[in-house]
């Protein structure tokens, strides 16, 4: 949980709901386009380059397989911090019990 200073403003609503649509449309135009890669390698043309915004040449197996290890990455990313957080809340929890004003004072 991230605390707070007294200094640091809340966010305004207007920024949470303006972030909460930049999600949700960015989500929107990536299934959008994995979508057409599909489409594109079903018809045989998984192969054909196309240039994206920055003028960089890509083809639709490229970027689905991208997509796929960008995915996994990011899921073994989250299940080490979740076992990372488990150890460290399980220590915690044995300092508690050593340390406890029962046993000491």
């Amino acid at each position: 949980m991230i605390k707070r200073n007294a200094s640091s403003t809340p966010a305004s609503r207007l920024m949470v709901v303006g972030a909460w649509i930049c999600g949700i449309g960015s989500v929107g135009g990536l299934v959008a386009m994995v979508l057409i890669a599909i489409d594109k390698i079903s018809a045989g043309q998984g192969l054909d380059t196309y240039r994206t915004k920055w003028m960089v040449e890509d083809n639709w197996i490229g970027f689905l397989v991208f997509v796929v290890v960008t995915t996994v990455v990011v899921i073994a990313a989250a299940t080490i911090g979740w076992f990372q957080r488990r150890s460290e809340q399980r220590e915690v929890q044995k300092l508690h019990a050593k340390y406890s004003e029962g046993h000491h004072g």
